[in-house]
Formats: structure tokens, sequence, C-alpha cells
């Protein structure tokens, strides 16, 4: 949802792109918006976002103050992380050299601020033009902030919560022109959980069970290359019959050290799907942003004692070993 408190909006024309089904979709201000302090741009991004590129461009004279920042992962007043890119004014408008920008970036947590880094950009800056913008990426690589002109000028990684991402909000401490203000943001799909309402009602379930390819598995070994494959932790898992009927359905109960927070016990890790050959099924993995991964996966159950799962993708498999209860 993005709120704008831009007074003057109302007198300009909005373009308002078509929303992809599962993403946000992204907004501009053309022509040109006076933004004034008192101004704000506000969005609420989803709870988990796989991408994120927020993007704002302004426009002020060189011989004026230059003061933006962003705010994003905002969970509330005294949490948050932010990036501040500001110019001090100068005496004249002078179009032969200009003025350096710093760039800030913090965290606040519990009501204390830390700072992350902090920088000075002199170089590379065209003092013929008064547009600068500042941007925030988020996706599979990593989280990066980038401040620039007509190109960028710095580039930074930074850390981006993508569970509870929590809010995001433009502010500017002089006026300027905001010529753009966009947002794009590939949502993760809404986590599924196990049909049980509990893990006691869950092992009531596998007590009964007579299906060999139904039980607790907890992790044994591995064949990985680490440069391309990561095992997010020791986890433990169950296997049940699929509630639609088709295959087997993964559940999570413990285990995770990366990105553990994301996880909850009795939420479905994946699933295992038939192929047609006995103990061989095609696997719908499901990592910590809701993506699920099904390109060339597959899964073997052996003799009902082994779990395997292949990611040739990555060169690499992960063997879990049956157990009588995963505690």
């Amino acid at each position: 949802m993005r709120a704008f408190a831009l007074a003057a909006a109302v007198a300009f024309a909005v373009t308002a792109f078509a929303q992809i089904p599962g993403n946000i979709r992204q907004e501009y201000y053309r022509p040109p918006v006076k933004w004034m302090p008192a101004d704000t741009v506000r969005d609420i991004l989803p709870d988990v976002c796989l991408a994120v590129n927020a993007h704002l461009r302004v426009r002020v004279p060189s011989h004026r103050r230059l003061d933006i920042t962003l705010v994003y992962n905002r969970i509330d007043s005294a949490n948050y992380r932010s990036c501040r890119l500001l110019r001090e004014a100068g005496p004249v408008d002078d179009r032969l050299m200009a003025l350096p920008l710093t760039v800030t970036l913090s965290e606040v947590s519990g009501g204390i601020a830390a700072p992350i880094h902090s920088a000075t950009i002199q170089s590379g800056l065209d003092p013929a033009s008064d547009d600068y913008s500042l941007k925030l990426v988020s996706n599979r690589s990593g989280s990066y902030v980038t401040i620039g002109q007509k190109e960028a000028l710095w580039t930074r990684e930074v850390p981006f919560r993508v569970h509870d991402a929590g809010e995001m909000l433009w502010f500017c401490g002089s006026e300027s022109e905001l010529l753009r203000c966009s947002l794009g943001v590939e949502k993760a799909e809404p986590y599924s959980f196990a049909r049980f309402d509990s893990t006691e009602e869950l092992d009531a379930y596998l007590a009964a069970s007579t299906d060999v390819c139904e039980g607790y598995w907890i992790y044994f070994d591995r064949d990985t290359d680490p440069r391309v494959f990561s095992v997010g932790g020791d986890y433990r898992l169950a296997t049940v019959k699929a509630s639609d009927n088709n295959g087997y359905e993964i559940i999570y109960l413990g285990g995770a050290r990366t990105n553990a927070t994301a996880w909850r016990e009795m939420r479905i890790k994946g699933y295992l799907r038939p192929t047609g050959f006995i103990g061989h099924y095609d696997l719908e993995w499901i990592d910590p942003s809701g993506a699920v991964h099904k390109r060339e996966t597959s899964a073997d159950i052996v003799d009902g004692s082994s779990l395997t799962l292949y990611f040739p993708l990555y060169a690499g498999k992960v063997r879990y070993r049956r157990v009588s209860k995963a505690d």
C-alpha cells in the first residue's frame, strides 16, 4: 500500500503501471512535483519479499541544500534502518565544480542509533546536472544502495530484512522537485502449514501409519560444493501423504540455522510428487523466502530408511535417515 502525502500531487498526472499478480505496482510522478520537508512517501511491504527495487530521483539546483532520506525495514519509530543523502548549500550556482555528497547508513534498534557506514562522494559528479537518485535494490544476489546522477556514482551492500520487511518511507529535509518515485516488489507466496494442529497430532498419525514413505527424518550427510550450494541447517523433517493425494508433504520440524527466524514448526518445506517409479519422486523444495525450486530436482526413499534430495543444477545432494521420532 502506497500513501502519498504530497500536497501538490493532485495537480499533476500520476501514472500507475498495471499490477503484476504477486507483485506491488510501480508508480511514477511526471512532470516534476514540488517536494517539501513536510511531505512523505510511505509503503508497506509484504511479509516476505523475494525482490525489492525502490528508486527516488530528485532535482535540486547545484547551490541549494540536498537532503533526502530512505527509511526501510521500519517496524516502528524505535526500530528501522536508513540511508541519508546530504549536500550542504553552496554560495553560488557554480556549474564548474560540484559540491560533494555525503551518504550515511544507520540502524536504529530499540531506540538506539548506530552508524553502519558513512562516505563522501566527490569524484564523478556532474556539475551541470541538478538531478540525483537514491536506489535500494534487494534480490537473491544481495541488497545494495546506489547513489547516482545520470549514472551510478557509489554503491554499497547493506543489510535488508526480507522477512517482516516492514515499512519503507522517503523523507526530504529541504525543498526539491520529485522526478521519480517508484517501487517494484516481488513477494513470496503465502506460507503453507501441515494439516495437523500440533506435533502430538502428527505423532499419533505417524504412529498409526503403515506407509514406509511416511515418517520422521533427520540430517545424515551431504555431497555438495559449498561455493554453489549451502545447507541451511540440520533439518528435522517429517513426510506425510499430501492433502491433495498427490505424493507427500515434507514438514519442517526444526534445525534451521540460516534464516532460522523465517521457519516455524509444522511449515511445509516441500513436496514429493510421484513419477511412476517406486521410491523415486520429483522434488519441490521451498527455500526460506518461499520460492519453490523444482527444476530437475528429485528425491529417493530407499527401503523406508533413507531420504535423499537431489539438486543437480547445484551439483549437490543431501541425505536424511529415518528415526522413530524427530525430537
